[in-house]
Protein backbone atom coordinates (compact mmCIF):
# COMPACT_ATOMS: atom_id res chain seq x y z
CA UNK A 1 0.00 0.00 0.00
CA UNK A 2 1.48 3.06 -0.97
CA UNK A 3 2.14 6.24 1.57
CA UNK A 4 1.35 9.39 1.19
CA UNK A 5 4.01 11.86 1.01
CA UNK A 6 3.35 14.69 3.46
CA UNK A 7 5.19 18.44 3.58
CA UNK A 8 4.66 20.97 6.17
CA UNK A 9 4.13 24.54 4.67
CA UNK A 10 4.75 27.02 7.51
CA UNK A 11 4.43 30.75 7.70
CA UNK A 12 5.74 32.88 11.19
CA UNK A 13 4.80 36.43 11.70
CA UNK A 14 7.04 38.35 13.73
CA UNK A 15 9.93 40.67 13.99
CA UNK A 16 13.62 39.06 12.87
CA UNK A 17 14.83 39.97 16.35
CA UNK A 18 12.30 38.74 18.57
CA UNK A 19 10.41 35.34 19.18
CA UNK A 20 7.32 34.83 16.55
CA UNK A 21 3.56 36.22 17.70
CA UNK A 22 1.79 33.92 14.93
CA UNK A 23 2.80 30.61 13.60
CA UNK A 24 0.65 29.31 10.87
CA UNK A 25 1.12 25.87 9.17
CA UNK A 26 -0.91 23.15 6.94
CA UNK A 27 0.44 19.91 6.41
CA UNK A 28 -0.41 18.12 3.09
CA UNK A 29 0.34 16.14 0.00
CA UNK A 30 2.19 16.70 -3.20
CA UNK A 31 -2.10 16.71 -5.05
CA UNK A 32 -3.31 19.84 -2.83
CA UNK A 33 -5.45 17.10 -0.11
CA UNK A 34 -4.87 18.95 3.31
CA UNK A 35 -4.56 16.70 6.91
CA UNK A 36 -3.88 20.06 9.29
CA UNK A 37 -4.09 23.33 9.79
CA UNK A 38 -2.95 25.04 12.55
CA UNK A 39 -3.00 28.85 13.26
CA UNK A 40 -0.79 29.77 16.95
CA UNK A 41 -1.37 32.83 18.43
CA UNK A 42 1.66 33.19 20.84
CA UNK A 43 0.64 36.01 23.50
CA UNK A 44 4.13 36.00 25.05
CA UNK A 45 6.00 37.43 22.49
CA UNK A 46 3.41 40.10 21.57
CA UNK A 47 4.98 42.60 23.22
CA UNK A 48 8.73 41.98 22.46
CA UNK A 49 7.38 42.29 19.11
CA UNK A 50 5.34 45.55 19.52
CA UNK A 51 7.61 47.79 21.35
CA UNK A 52 9.74 47.26 17.81
CA UNK A 53 6.40 47.17 15.69
CA UNK A 54 8.26 50.59 14.30
CA UNK A 55 10.34 49.30 11.76
CA UNK A 56 7.06 47.94 10.01
CA UNK A 57 4.13 49.64 11.92
CA UNK A 58 1.34 48.59 9.61
CA UNK A 59 1.10 44.88 9.23
CA UNK A 60 2.60 44.47 12.81
CA UNK A 61 0.30 46.47 14.54
CA UNK A 62 -2.75 45.55 12.13
CA UNK A 63 -1.95 42.19 13.17
CA UNK A 64 -1.20 42.23 16.57
CA UNK A 65 -4.35 44.38 17.28
CA UNK A 66 -6.36 41.79 15.67
CA UNK A 67 -5.12 38.79 17.57
CA UNK A 68 -5.66 40.79 20.85
CA UNK A 69 -9.20 41.42 19.87
CA UNK A 70 -9.72 37.47 18.88
CA UNK A 71 -8.90 36.61 22.20
CA UNK A 72 -12.09 38.22 23.42
CA UNK A 73 -14.12 36.41 20.61
CA UNK A 74 -15.25 32.70 22.23
CA UNK A 75 -15.90 30.57 20.04
CA UNK A 76 -14.93 32.42 16.74
CA UNK A 77 -11.68 32.72 17.37
CA UNK A 78 -9.48 32.83 14.54
CA UNK A 79 -6.05 31.67 16.53
CA UNK A 80 -5.19 28.79 19.04
CA UNK A 81 -3.36 30.23 21.80
CA UNK A 82 -0.53 29.14 23.20
CA UNK A 83 2.38 29.32 25.80
CA UNK A 84 5.59 29.11 24.02
CA UNK A 85 6.39 25.66 25.69
CA UNK A 86 3.08 24.26 24.47
CA UNK A 87 3.67 25.40 21.47
CA UNK A 88 6.86 23.08 20.89
CA UNK A 89 5.68 19.98 22.21
CA UNK A 90 2.63 20.64 19.95
CA UNK A 91 4.84 21.33 17.02
CA UNK A 92 6.89 18.47 17.35
CA UNK A 93 3.76 16.28 17.94
CA UNK A 94 2.66 16.92 14.49
CA UNK A 95 6.27 16.27 12.83
CA UNK A 96 5.94 13.28 14.27
CA UNK A 97 2.49 12.14 13.48
CA UNK A 98 2.73 13.02 9.80
CA UNK A 99 6.56 11.67 9.67
CA UNK A 100 6.94 14.98 8.18
CA UNK A 101 10.87 15.32 6.46
CA UNK A 102 10.30 18.78 4.82
CA UNK A 103 9.24 21.92 6.08
CA UNK A 104 8.67 24.40 3.06
CA UNK A 105 8.49 28.17 4.25
CA UNK A 106 8.42 31.33 1.47
CA UNK A 107 11.95 32.81 2.43
CA UNK A 108 12.79 30.01 4.47
CA UNK A 109 15.64 31.47 6.50
CA UNK A 110 13.62 34.11 7.88
CA UNK A 111 10.86 31.60 9.17
CA UNK A 112 13.56 28.80 10.10
CA UNK A 113 15.71 31.28 12.73
CA UNK A 114 11.90 32.51 13.87
CA UNK A 115 11.38 29.08 14.93
CA UNK A 116 14.43 28.51 16.76
CA UNK A 117 13.63 31.62 19.17
CA UNK A 118 11.08 29.62 21.16
CA UNK A 119 13.08 26.69 21.37
CA UNK A 120 15.88 28.46 23.21
CA UNK A 121 18.32 25.65 23.84
CA UNK A 122 16.11 22.68 23.66
CA UNK A 123 17.13 20.32 20.48
CA UNK A 124 14.99 21.59 17.32
CA UNK A 125 13.36 18.50 15.72
CA UNK A 126 15.60 17.19 12.64
CA UNK A 127 13.75 18.25 9.33
CA UNK A 128 15.01 19.70 6.33
CA UNK A 129 14.15 23.46 5.61
CA UNK A 130 13.27 23.74 2.33
CA UNK A 131 12.90 27.85 0.29
CA UNK A 132 9.29 27.57 -1.56
CA UNK A 133 11.08 31.45 -2.97
CA UNK A 134 13.90 29.92 -4.24
CA UNK A 135 11.62 26.90 -6.05
CA UNK A 136 9.39 29.56 -7.30
CA UNK A 137 12.74 31.48 -8.45
CA UNK A 138 13.72 28.75 -10.66
CA UNK A 139 10.48 27.26 -11.81
CA UNK A 140 8.21 30.34 -12.26
CA UNK A 141 9.78 33.66 -11.69
CA UNK A 142 12.39 33.73 -14.10
CA UNK A 143 10.47 34.07 -16.90
CA UNK A 144 9.60 36.49 -19.23
CA UNK A 145 5.76 36.29 -18.97
CA UNK A 146 6.23 36.60 -15.39
CA UNK A 147 8.29 39.63 -15.34
CA UNK A 148 6.20 41.40 -17.80
CA UNK A 149 3.32 40.40 -15.47
CA UNK A 150 4.70 42.57 -12.77
CA UNK A 151 5.63 45.30 -15.24
CA UNK A 152 1.77 45.67 -16.10
CA UNK A 153 0.54 45.37 -12.95
CA UNK A 154 2.74 47.44 -10.51
CA UNK A 155 4.35 44.50 -8.85
CA UNK A 156 8.08 46.69 -8.60
CA UNK A 157 9.86 48.43 -5.79
CA UNK A 158 10.67 52.11 -5.43
CA UNK A 159 13.81 51.36 -7.40
CA UNK A 160 12.40 49.34 -10.23
CA UNK A 161 13.17 45.85 -9.25
CA UNK A 162 10.65 43.09 -9.84
CA UNK A 163 8.98 41.68 -6.86
CA UNK A 164 9.37 38.24 -6.59
CA UNK A 165 7.43 37.91 -3.14
CA UNK A 166 4.58 35.37 -2.53
CA UNK A 167 2.17 37.91 -3.41
CA UNK A 168 3.20 39.02 -6.52
CA UNK A 169 4.04 35.29 -7.80
CA UNK A 170 0.67 34.01 -6.26
CA UNK A 171 -0.97 37.01 -8.36
CA UNK A 172 0.68 35.82 -11.42
CA UNK A 173 -0.05 32.17 -11.01
CA UNK A 174 -4.04 33.23 -10.49
CA UNK A 175 -3.74 35.86 -12.84
CA UNK A 176 -5.00 38.25 -9.91
CA UNK A 177 -3.31 41.55 -10.36
CA UNK A 178 -5.44 43.48 -6.90
CA UNK A 179 -4.13 40.45 -4.83
CA UNK A 180 -3.11 41.18 -1.77
CA UNK A 181 -1.56 39.08 0.99
CA UNK A 182 -3.10 38.71 4.28
CA UNK A 183 0.52 39.08 6.44
CA UNK A 184 -1.06 36.31 8.74
CA UNK A 185 0.72 33.11 9.60
CA UNK A 186 -2.37 30.59 7.89
CA UNK A 187 -3.60 32.39 5.37
CA UNK A 188 0.11 32.93 4.22
CA UNK A 189 0.58 29.37 4.39
CA UNK A 190 -2.73 28.67 1.63
CA UNK A 191 -1.28 30.84 -0.66
CA UNK A 192 2.44 29.49 -0.15
CA UNK A 193 1.35 26.05 -0.52
CA UNK A 194 -0.61 26.88 -4.11
CA UNK A 195 2.67 27.97 -4.97
CA UNK A 196 4.58 24.78 -4.13
CA UNK A 197 1.58 22.88 -5.79
CA UNK A 198 2.18 24.77 -9.17
CA UNK A 199 5.70 24.05 -8.57
CA UNK A 200 5.19 20.44 -8.45
CA UNK A 201 3.26 19.95 -11.39
CA UNK A 202 6.26 21.31 -13.65
CA UNK A 203 7.96 18.05 -12.63
CA UNK A 204 10.91 19.80 -12.97
CA UNK A 205 14.38 19.71 -10.06
CA UNK A 206 13.16 21.39 -6.98
CA UNK A 207 15.65 24.13 -6.11
CA UNK A 208 15.17 24.12 -2.19
CA UNK A 209 17.82 26.82 -1.51
CA UNK A 210 19.48 29.33 -4.03
CA UNK A 211 22.76 28.44 -5.76
CA UNK A 212 25.84 30.42 -4.17
CA UNK A 213 25.64 34.18 -5.05
CA UNK A 214 22.51 33.80 -6.86
CA UNK A 215 20.72 37.33 -6.69
CA UNK A 216 16.97 36.86 -7.53
CA UNK A 217 16.58 40.94 -8.13
CA UNK A 218 19.31 41.10 -10.46
CA UNK A 219 18.15 38.03 -12.51
CA UNK A 220 14.96 39.61 -12.56
CA UNK A 221 16.31 42.69 -14.09
CA UNK A 222 18.26 41.00 -16.69
CA UNK A 223 14.71 39.51 -17.68
CA UNK A 224 13.14 42.64 -17.56
CA UNK A 225 16.07 44.74 -19.76
CA UNK A 226 15.15 42.20 -22.83
CA UNK A 227 11.50 43.24 -23.20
Amino acid sequence: MKTNHFVMILDVEGMSDEKPYNVGYLIGDRKGNIVLERSWALPNAVWGNLKNCIKAERMTKKNIEEILADFGSGDNRKYDYISNVDFIEQFKKDLEQYKISQVWAYNSNFDHNSILRPFENRPMPDVVWCDIMSAACASISYKKKYVKFCMENGFVTAKGNIKYSAESVYAYLTQSPNFEEEHTGLADCHIEYQIYLAIIKKHKKLHKSLDNGEKPWKELAEIRDTL
